[in-house]
């Protein structure tokens, strides 16, 4: 009894009930009476609000699944009766109900056929009945009245009958007559069912112009080439937690080169204005131009002990500026002669005017201390390569003289750190965007005379 008590427990009523039967007659007491009528207990499963129409087991036997006239299904432990799931989105009585072999899938049928996700109620796929239109009357002619599973769960079988209905002909303005509809007659119908428990995606947008498709992994970055206007011949580039960034061709999506050649992943990358660099900057500390078309490593620039968050390149692709986060003034921002890597200039000001505390999207504590120099999250370089811009977390935005590396304007306005910037082709505009929801368009102050 005690091992018949364990499979109870375990839920495993084959093995419960096999040993319930060979257990010796004159070994049965009132613990093998009571053990036995629990077996055998009648049990009531309540839940749905009109008659149900179909009940199926799992293979298991463990779950049942069943449809009702209220246009739901429903799911039930089998031992407890109790409910687990409810599919709502038939438009009619639950004619039939069936699960797949593997007890993964839940087909069921009313005026459609639909397939769900058996561990959380998922619609998976749904097949409508067909239709016929006399005039302006849509009927529907096709009726599923059963449904199984092939033993190995990658097609089942519907069976549908035919019906005749009568529709509204028009004839004329405020004229009809009633006329009959038929559909095709009875059918069976075999169905793929190995099709993917992935939800469809959603609806594309009409303004959709091309889909850029080829990374293995989340695409972290994009830059376009100064020039584009979505016509041919432009470049699109993109940076991947792949550690690669692709260049495309915008106008075909064809994959024009690939650059490989950072250890960790691409955080920011950029277009020389030509479209004949491109350069990324990367977790690994590291920032590395690039020939586009041929995919050939030009110059690696080191100095960062930290990750790169953000790179910009000179119009004309002499010059590399990078932007990263670390605690040592020195390698903050830092200006490079693409050709050499040679460290031009660094640009030191932006630090946190106040200690603070707080979380941050993953719920770790995050510290800032007065004083200390500030993360920078985005930098920009002007075409002509005279003027940078970094933005930081310290809520601001700094421009400054690429030459001397002196600052010439610093915008304030911010309640939150700057996470992105951008710089006007005149060299007139300055607009930043921020963590406070907002973004801002500075006016770019002349320098005041000597």
């Amino acid at each position: 009894m005690a091992a018949a008590l364990r499979a109870w427990e375990a839920d495993d009523l084959r093995v419960y009930h096999y040993y319930l039967i060979i257990c010796r007659k004159d070994f049965r007491s009132w613990e093998h009476d009571y053990l036995y009528t629990l077996f055998n207990d009648q049990q009531t499963i309540r839940g749905h609000t009109q008659p149900v129409a179909s009940v199926a087991f799992s293979p298991d036997g463990k779950k049942i699944v069943s449809g009702s006239g209220d246009k739901t299904v429903k799911v039930w432990d089998a031992l407890s009766g109790q409910e687990i799931l409810t599919f709502k989105g038939h438009t009619a009585t639950v004619m039939c109900v069936a699960f797949s072999p593997d007890s993964k899938k839940i087909v069921s049928i009313s005026k459609e056929l639909k397939v769900w996700d058996a561990s959380n109620g998922q619609e998976v796929l749904t097949i409508k009945a067909p239709t016929v239109t006399s005039n302006t009357a849509r009927v529907t002619t096709l009726y599923f009245k059963s449904v199984a599973f092939s033993p190995d769960g990658k097609k089942f079988v519907s069976g549908s009958k035919e019906s005749k209905e009568t529709a509204e002909k028009e004839l004329g303005p405020d004229r009809t007559e009633s006329v009959n509809v038929s559909s095709p007659k009875n059918t069976l119908k075999v169905w793929d069912a190995s099709r993917s428990m992935e939800p469809p995606p959603p609806p594309l947008s009409d303004s959709l112009v091309r889909k850029f498709e080829g990374h293995t992994s989340a695409v972290k970055c994009v830059a376009l080439s100064p020039s584009f206007n979505g016509e041919g011949g432009k470049l699109v580039l993109t940076g991947s937690e792949d550690t690669t960034a692709v260049l495309w061709e915008a106008a075909t999506g064809n994959k024009l080169q690939t650059y490989a050649g950072h250890d960790l992943i691409v955080t920011s990358v950029a277009l020389s204005g030509d479209g004949k660099h491109v350069l990324t900057g990367s977790g690994d500390t590291t920032a590395i131009l690039w020939e586009a078309a041929s995919g050939k490593k030009i110059q690696t620039c080191k100095g960062h002990a930290f990750k790169i968050d953000g790179v910009a390149l000179s119009g004309d692709g002499k010059l590399v500026l990078t932007g990263a986060i670390t605690f040592y003034p020195d390698q903050a921002t830092i200006l490079w002669e693409a050709a050499g890597g040679k460290r031009i200039q660094t640009f030191q000001g932006h630090k946190y005017l106040e200690s603070t505390e707080k979380r941050d999207v993953k719920g770790l504590k995050v510290r800032t201390i007065q004083g200390q120099p500030a993360r920078i999250r985005c930098v920009a370089l002007s075409a002509n390569g005279k003027l940078a811009l970094t933005g930081s977390d310290d809520r601001t935005a700094i421009l400054w003289d690429a030459t001397s590396g002196k600052t010439i304007q610093t915008f304030r306005g911010h309640t939150d750190e700057v996470a992105s910037v951008a710089l006007s082709g005149d060299g007139k505009f300055v607009l930043t965007g921020s963590a406070d929801m907002s973004a801002i368009l500075w006016e770019i102050k002349p320098a005041p005379p000597p």
